[in-house]
């Protein structure tokens, strides 16, 4: 279910809505908005991800051969400590 949510925005952050419409980026405003939405969920999903796996290799667990190369060297050296 979708719901109408009305936003006050400085107007060169709406200019960039709508060069990401105008670039084919996205559809509409809205869609723009989206995206941006789902790209920040797609990080924190990520940044979860990669401490979780800090803490297994911290742990010394192997999981994987390159797993090292997916976590962040700031999340490693926080687990390595």
């Amino acid at each position: 279910m979708s719901v109408q949510v009305a936003v006050r925005m400085e107007e060169e952050d709406l200019h960039l809505l709508d060069q990401e419409v105008k670039e084919g980026q996205a559809k509409n405003r809205s869609d723009a908005i989206r995206k941006l939405i789902d790209k920040r969920r797609r990080e924190l999903l990520y940044a979860e991800e990669s401490r979780v796996m800090a803490s297994i290799l911290a742990r010394g667990e192997q999981v994987y051969p390159d797993a090292e190369s997916f976590v962040t060297a700031q999340d490693w050296q926080s687990w390595a400590q």
